[in-house]
């Protein structure tokens, strides 16, 4: 009987403790003013459905075998499960996806598309290389030789998500491909453009979709006010971005209902690692706002992996890679947004960890993250592509970034309880993405696997 009742006791106190930590909790919400993130503006079907079979065809790829979904697959989540996409001209060596003659693994990992049509989304790319400022939305880039500077000013659009797709369609990594690709040994018009002739690419390509009578009716019926020969790849772009704004929003998580008045929707698990998160660990302080994101630029000493953006960068030194950034931004890359962050790994700029208990415990001690990076955790044929010269890792430890903290007092029940908020932000639209990728596309090429 004195067992029972201790029992009882014991049960009283572990639920007096959770109501605490939840009332604790929104305390917090109310403080800080947390609001649950809304849906964007709705789009018209028709421009939508011409996004999607944009966004699936092979066709943008100058060989015809890679899609956006390729390295942003529904499978994953928008993400594609690599720490370091493969992109066009891809060869199968066992069973595993690797570059083709010519070719290398893109220099950073495939970033998920969630809920880019929010206002709050200021930056595109690990770089932050599109950002909207007063004027409209600016792209800054180096291009292919650090020395020359190509800057393009989109004052008609701030919309980032409408100007992001302009750009994977420009690298010959990720979609372009070269002149005489001995894999796909097919014609490639896109790669006989001049590298900084951004125009002379996104021409030739809508020339190349517009050759198709299905697309050039979905252009019609989705752009009414715009004659066939004024049409240009910003316009193809526009619909991509649209496909993305509708149909990545992640609304409807545990989080968001909590922060609705479903106060009992979060695990005990759940409500602790908010605490932490808004408190004592301080992650609020950069993955700030609805979407998780400051939207700013940090080194947090990760272990640099494979090289820049040109093919001349022996190391990826990220912002500082573009104009607008210079050496403030070495190894500076933009804060990731988390929603949905539990199923888009592997995770950080490059993909070098695939587990977020790896990524807190980097958090917690970056420095000895950066030094005692174990790559065994990556599959084999990334490994080759992890720098290990002192003088590379002696850089990235002398210019880390000073908002960064260099050590957090956290415990394995802490990173538990952290990871266990981070899976209150995945939206149930993510775990069924797979279900709504399309049977055929306007072209009606075959739509490549991821």
């Amino acid at each position: 009987m004195r067992g029972f009742f201790a029992l009882c006791v014991l049960g009283l106190s572990m639920s007096c403790t959770d109501q605490a930590n939840r009332d604790a909790l929104l305390d917090r919400v109310e403080r800080m003013n947390l609001m649950p993130l809304e849906a964007p503006e709705a789009y018209s079907a028709d421009l939508v459905e011409l996004g999607e079979s944009l966004f699936f065809d092979p066709l943008l790829s100058g060989n015809r075998d890679q899609a956006c979904a390729s390295c942003h697959s529904l499978e994953t989540a928008t993400a594609d499960s690599r720490s370091l996409s493969v992109g066009t001209a891809a060869i199968d060596v066992n069973g595993i996806r690797l570059p083709g003659p010519d070719h290398s693994f893109t220099p950073r990992n495939a970033a998920a598309l969630w809920d880019l049509g929010q206002d709050s989304v200021g930056t595109m790319f690990w770089d932050a290389r599109i950002a909207r400022v007063e004027e409209g939305a600016v792209f800054y880039d180096v291009g292919h030789e650090a020395s020359k500077v190509a800057r393009l000013i989109f004052p008609d659009e701030d919309r980032l998500s409408a100007i992001q797709p302009l750009f994977p369609v420009l690298d010959r990594d990720e979609m372009r491909g070269e002149q005489e690709d001995p894999v796909t040994d097919g014609h490639n018009e896109l790669a006989t453009v001049f590298d900084d002739d951004f125009d002379g690419v996104w021409r030739a390509l809508m020339g190349r979709i517009l050759a198709y009578p299905d697309y050039q009716l979905a252009f019609e019926t989705a752009f009414p006010d715009v004659p066939v020969d004024e049409l240009e790849f910003a316009h193809a772009a526009r619909a991509i971005g649209a496909y993305m704004d509708t149909r990545f929003v992640s609304t409807d998580t545990p989080w968001d209902r909590f922060l609705d008045g479903d106060v009992g929707v979060l695990s005990s698990a759940q409500v602790r690692g908010a605490n932490l998160f808004y408190g004592e660990a301080g992650c609020h302080t950069c993955h700030s706002g609805p979407l998780f994101s400051d939207e700013k630029l940090y080194n947090y000493a990760v272990r640099p992996m494979t090289r820049g953006p040109s093919q001349l960068e022996f190391v990826d030194l990220g912002a500082q890679h573009r104009t607008h950034s210079g050496s403030e931004g070495r190894f500076g890359f933009r804060t990731p947004r988390l929603r949905n962050v539990a199923l888009t790994g592997p995770w950080m700029h490059n993909g070098s960890y695939t587990s977020l208990e790896a990524v807190l415990a980097h958090k917690a001690d970056p420095i000895d993250g950066l030094w005692n990076y174990d790559s065994e955790q990556l599959e084999e044929s990334i490994r080759l592509q992890v720098h290990r010269r002192a003088e590379t890792l002696e850089d990235v430890a002398n210019s880390i970034s000073e908002q960064v903290p260099r050590s957090l007092d956290l415990d394995s029940g802490d990173i538990a309880d952290l990871i266990a908020f981070l899976e209150a932000l995945t939206s149930p639209v993510a775990e069924s993405l797979a279900e709504s990728i399309p049977d055929r596309v306007h072209s009606s090429l075959p739509i490549p696997k991821p």
